[in-house]
């Protein structure tokens, strides 16, 4: 089905078909954007915050002759990545990989060390003050127009634009685009059945596909749209809703039923983690924690080595060890008010939306409340999602449910840059 204003004319229909060991793998329908549809895949350190040209190759960071992207660079998903794999629960097969960052360049920071948070090596030393401002003005960027009703959800900075999936009724889904100064661009990527949307290591788009019940993937520039088919005991998940990928390839999502066929297909809704595949095997998944009532936000520390979780009416947080398996350890809980998606900034604090409140709940690493966005300033729509972007990656942007001149998408200004989903 097709949402929205006709597709870039330089879009094409593409189809493929793959094989493993749990049978075919459908990579389906994608726009082939042209050279103008281009994203970078991340935006560039902030400058000051490191050497000419930074060495040695991390979890994140590759090694390389410096300047943007480092052509020696190793990825951090690439082939045996936490997507790669030919059989057990894993659906998508992972690319050879590139990296992310390279090794610095003039204005690069330094690699960060061990597992962090995929996009955190764009993040600048340090130390951080307050988050934010006195008087914080929420600004709105765009609106659907006309009559219908859309969910705008799971956005995510690229270094020049936001891109963020759109809902319909009847859960169709595309994806969409944001540039600043440009407006919205409707239909950039049509039936992807997303929701929630992540970075890779190579600058892929990796989305929490309620269509599928799985995590799809869709490379970028070009636009291939490669359906995920993981399942858990022999089942597909029940509505995939959002997810975040750690730098040595762990992903996390939650799956409640909010857009499942048919209700609690899992028996259960969950958060779950897919383990990078070891030694040639598949993607082992695992059961995070099932005791939260439809589990929606998730984020990761920028270090990575913690987890949230938002959902029912709680923030979660959860120590992760080396591997990125949870401990029993839980560094805090706070109450929600019908929670949605997270962000989290360079300094670890945590931006929590509360959707039917209209408000963004900010705190800090140890679960002290820092302050509030909103209600003020939002339309009387709920809001969905949250991302850190724009030039110095200082700007929040807000999603929401759109309809008429209300919702849609908003940003404000804040005094800590942040990570990009």
């Amino acid at each position: 089905m097709r949402l929205g204003s006709p597709r870039p004319r330089s879009a094409c229909l593409r189809w493929a078909s793959r094989a493993s060991l749990v049978g075919s793998w459908i990579a389906a329908l994608a726009c082939s954007a042209d050279s103008a549809d281009a994203e970078p895949r991340f935006d560039q350190p902030v400058a000051g915050a490191g050497g000419e040209a930074g060495a040695g190759a991390t979890a994140n960071a590759g090694s390389g002759a410096g300047g943007q992207g480092g052509s020696a660079g190793a990825s951090n998903a690439g082939s045996g990545g936490a997507l790669s794999g030919s059989g057990g629960n894993s659906g998508l097969a992972g690319a050879a990989g590139s990296s992310a960052a390279g090794a610095g360049g003039s204005a690069g920071s330094a690699p960060l060390s061990g597992f962090a948070r995929v996009g955190a090596e764009s993040c600048p030393p340090g130390p951080f003050g307050s988050p934010l401002p006195v008087n914080p003005s929420i600004v709105h960027l765009s609106s659907v127009g006309g009559t219908s009703a859309f969910n705008w959800e799971g956005v995510v900075w690229t270094g020049s634009a936001l891109l963020f999936s759109e809902i319909a009724a009847g859960n169709a889904s595309q994806i969409d685009r944001f540039t600043p100064g440009g407006g919205v661009e409707r239909g950039l990527f049509a039936n992807t059945g997303s929701n929630g949307l992540a970075l890779d290591a190579a600058g892929n788009l990796l989305l929490a596909a309620h269509d599928v019940g799985g995590v799809s993937r869709v490379e970028l520039p070009g636009g291939m749209l490669t359906r995920g088919s993981q399942t858990f005991n022999g089942l597909r998940f029940n509505s995939p809703n959002d997810l975040v990928l750690r730098g040595d390839g762990n992903i996390y999502f939650t799956d409640p039923d909010f857009q499942s066929p048919s209700g609690r297909i899992q028996g259960d809704t969950r958060v779950y983690r897919i383990a990078p595949a070891q030694g040639g095997q598949s993607p082992a998944i695992s059961v995070v924690d099932d005791s939260i009532d439809q589990p929606n936000g998730v984020t990761l520390s920028p270090d990575g080595s913690t987890l949230y979780v938002s959902g029912g009416s709680i923030l979660r947080s959860y120590a992760l060890d080396a591997a990125g398996a949870p401990t029993p350890i839980e560094t805090f809980q706070q109450a929600l008010q019908v929670p949605d998606g997270m962000a989290m900034d360079c300094a670890g604090n945590v931006y929590a939306v509360e959707n039917q409140a209209r408000r963004v709940r900010v705190f800090s690493a140890d679960g002290d409340l820092l302050g509030t966005l909103g209600p003020q300033g939002f339309d009387n729509q709920g809001l969905t999602n949250v991302a850190f972007g724009g030039p110095d990656r200082t700007t929040l942007f807000i999603s929401g449910v759109t309809q008429g001149d209300q919702g849609g998408l908003y940003s404000v200004e804040l005094n800590v840059p942040g990570l990009p989903y």
